[in-house]
């Protein structure tokens, strides 16, 4: 039997409505895959109504977390950005468009991020994993001395171009992205407060209140 058919028959496919899936152990609820659906169905396991109901909690789910990471990419710090540019420069090699087919981030690995940092020590501002990264990369040959000098560099030119939204503001954005549809429909009402609660780390208490805040602001 294949792994699909196994884990349907130990019990361990769960029903979320009419829709199928792995429940995970914080409660989130995971879609089937469309190629498991297909062995279900052939071997007459589940109907049609359960696949469409399935793909269409798929599609969904797929949105949420999109939108969850891109908030999150919103919320980086300058040295987790500073991070990830290293990273895509050791891989790379200097002088690539680098792009974030998710986001639409765009850079060029030679070309240092633009970040707010304030800092004066010997590495200008590189943490030790960074630095081993780019002493890694077979592609540079980057001294102690080059390192600082970049890091200065930076330091010197930032001036965090764009202000990182708030809280509220994320949460204005979750829930204009679902439209005032949102209020009325129980489901979407928990999949936003658990779409919160991933974005800005918050308990679903705590996201309930942005919900309630934000509502109010509006008058609705």
């Amino acid at each position: 039997m294949s792994f699909i058919i196994d884990k349907w028959n130990n019990g361990e496919v769960h029903f979320h409505g009419d829709a199928i899936g792995w429940k995970m152990e914080d409660g989130e609820f995971r879609p089937l895959m469309s190629d498991a659906l297909e062995q279900l169905f052939e071997e007459a396991l589940i109907d049609q109504k359960i696949v469409d109901a399935t793909n269409s909690a798929r599609i969904y789910f797929d949105q949420i977390t999109l939108r969850t990471y891109c908030n999150k990419q919103k919320l980086r710090t300058a040295e987790e950005i500073r991070e990830e540019r290293a990273e895509m420069l050791a891989a790379f090699g200097p002088g690539e468009e680098v792009v974030n087919v998710l986001t639409g981030e765009t850079f060029t690995t030679d070309t240092p991020a633009e970040v707010e940092v304030e800092s004066d020590d010997e590495t200008g501002g590189w943490s030790k994993e960074t630095i081993a990264k780019m002493k890694r990369n077979p592609n540079l040959n980057v001294s102690d001395d080059a390192i600082a000098k970049v890091g200065k560099s930076i330091i010197r030119q930032a001036k965090a171009k764009a202000k990182k939204p708030s809280k509220k503001e994320l949460v204005a954005e979750i829930i204009e992205q679902h439209g005032d549809p949102f209020f009325a429909v129980t489901v979407l009402r928990k999949a936003i407060i658990l779409e919160i609660v991933n974005t800005l780390n918050v308990t679903k208490a705590n996201a309930g209140v942005y919900v309630y805040n934000y509502k109010k602001a509006r008058g609705l």
